[in-house]
């Protein structure tokens, strides 16, 4: 079982029936302790200047990284236009690599981690709103629902199969 207390909801998240595999990824981010996070990641909180992404308003709290990274990456994948689809892929790639190298962190783990909390993220918010009166993302939130069955299904492959899903994988399911 895994629960995650997100303040956006007003309950925690709770999810049964974990493959042991999910739940050694997981464990493994915990093991390297929590640090400060944005806590609200999401593309109207990114502002591009001179062609340097800043990252603003955030709600900081603390937690693993993959929580902020998940729950970014996911919504870009699932929202993202056709045409911009496989530039995505390719900065959300170069950003894992950055970063984990950055940290001496092991890229397909933090890739793997952040998609699995991602979705779980997302499983609950298309199944549960969040406290009223949050936007949690705008105009974002139409697009998300129709895909609100690819995230069930990539849950349920991930999360009780124990599947390995990578940035270029999710791509794949969304154009094919």
């Amino acid at each position: 079982m895994i629960v995650i207390h997100d303040y956006n909801f007003i309950h925690p998240i709770i999810v049964h029936n974990v493959s042991p595999f999910v739940i050694s990824l997981l464990e493994k981010a915990i093991h390297r302790g929590a640090v400060l996070l944005h806590g609200d990641l999401k593309r109207s909180n990114l502002l591009e200047r001179a062609g340097i992404l800043h990252v603003i308003d955030p709600k900081l709290c603390t937690g693993i990284v993959e929580m902020d990274i998940g729950k970014l990456l996911l919504r870009e994948l699932l929202t993202t236009v056709d045409q911009e689809q496989t530039e995505l892929v390719k900065s959300s790639s170069r950003f894992l690599q950055r970063y984990s190298g950055n940290r001496k962190l092991d890229t397909e783990e933090l890739e793997v981690t952040s998609i699995v909390l991602g979705l779980i993220e997302l499983q609950h918010l298309l199944r549960d709103p969040p406290r009223q009166g949050i936007d949690m993302l705008g105009d974002e939130m139409p697009r998300l629902y129709r895909r609100k069955n690819l995230v069930s299904h990539l849950c349920n492959e991930v999360l009780r199969d124990g599947k390995t899903l990578r940035i270029k994988d999710i791509s794949q399911l969304i154009e094919g």
